[in-house]
């Protein structure tokens, strides 16, 4: 992928530094095995007023690292900033607090939510293996081992190669794209086998358009493949807890 990074002293792009030291946090601070450390943080913060979602008083084990960033994108700009300063806190942040809303693909809050029996199915270890192999990744790495990670993510219950895709998006936003900002530039793509093809339409489009791939979500998104539906704009069915 292109190294070439955008300015992010923009604030269209101010979110950047904020959600990539949270990710390289959560990955090199070995959050996947505090796992119940993430939960009693979150239920913390709900018992204080913050706008998270109600499931996480029934978690107990288990939240998987895609989910969790769904709590800053799910409940509106204005309510994500006091979660996101305590995010800065209790992951020891150096990175400033966005100062404008992402443009990024968001989350219906209607389906931020956990389903029985998460941990015990392995779904969330699944996430946690892709997150961790996108995070030791400095570059897309095209292999069979990758491909297997992405479509096994991409089959949990209601996860989708759109939802999906715009995780891996907000996690290294100059290394991945939402598969539907990939098909505003390339046109006509074939998802039918998923992790091959999202990985080669990646390396594909860089010949269509070589600017950072922040700026290619922005402007397909200020362009309209976001907003043809102004209230069909939301991604990502969550799956990462148990005991629900």
């Amino acid at each position: 992928m292109s190294d070439n990074r955008v300015d992010t002293s923009r604030p269209e792009y101010s979110w950047i530094p904020f959600f990539e030291e949270l990710a390289r946090r959560l990955h090199e601070d070995d959050w996947r095995n505090k796992q119940p450390d993430i939960v009693a943080e979150l239920q913390r913060m709900r018992r204080e007023g913050m706008r998270i979602a109600p499931w996480v008083d029934n978690l107990t084990e288990w939240i998987d690292p895609f989910s969790f960033f769904g709590t800053i994108r799910r409940v509106g700009f204005e309510n994500a900033v006091p979660i996101m300063e305590s995010f800065k806190v209790f992951f020891d942040i150096d990175a400033e607090v966005p100062v404008e809303d992402p443009i990024t693909p968001t989350m219906n809050p209607q389906r931020s939510f956990y389903f029985t029996g998460i941990g015990d199915n392995g779904q969330t270890e699944v996430h946690w293996q892709l997150f961790e192999r996108v995070m030791s990744q400095d570059s897309i790495v095209n292999d069979s081992d990758f491909v297997d990670l992405l479509d096994r993510s991409r089959r949990s219950y209601n996860v989708g190669h759109g939802n999906l895709s715009g995780t891996l998006f907000w996690i290294k936003p100059h290394h991945y794209l939402k598969t539907d900002t990939i098909a505003h530039y390339l046109h006509t793509l074939d998802y039918s086998n998923f992790g091959r093809n999202y990985l080669e339409n990646l390396l594909r489009i860089r010949d269509v358009d070589p600017r950072p791939f922040p700026v290619l979500n922005a402007e397909a998104w200020l362009t309209g493949q976001f907003l043809k539906d102004p209230e069909g704009t939301k991604i990502w069915q969550v799956r990462g807890g148990k005991d629900f």
